[in-house]
């Protein structure tokens, strides 16, 4: 399994229950990394900015899909 910051982790499974798997998806460009999550939930994307520079814009497409 993949790791992701062990606070981020909590904030996640505090919404989709306990992460069981994590798997890095192929690349996204050179701006974005994305994981594949397996909860007890359901599945899941996250999509996070490889640089600051970049974290602006992925946080408005994460406003728009909700």
């Amino acid at each position: 399994m993949k790791k992701i910051n062990s606070d981020l982790q909590k904030k996640i499974e505090s919404v989709i229950g306990n992460i069981s798997e994590i798997s890095l998806l192929e690349e996204q460009g050179c701006t974005s990394i994305v994981r594949k999550i397996k909860s007890s939930k359901g599945n899941y994307l996250l999509k996070g900015a490889s640089s600051e520079k970049y974290q602006l814009g992925v946080g408005k497409k994460s406003e728009t899909i909700h």
